[in-house]
């Protein structure tokens, strides 16, 4: 019953999400990406943060 609710939703897998120029990004990377468009449009000053970000999307 469980595994039959968890297979309908794709939380968790490993598939593609969205594939640009080659490119494949996942679920995490979208919103890290909106995430710091978000937060750069709103002009926060806190480079330790876009580092951080950055560094976490490029994980």
């Amino acid at each position: 019953m469980i595994d039959n609710i968890y297979n309908e939703f794709t939380f968790g897998r490993n598939d593609n999400r969205f594939e640009i120029f080659g490119i494949t990004l996942y679920f995490d990377d979208i919103l890290l990406i909106c995430l710091l468009l978000f937060l750069y449009n709103e002009g926060v000053k806190d480079q330790l943060l876009f580092i951080s970000l950055i560094m976490l999307l490029l994980s």
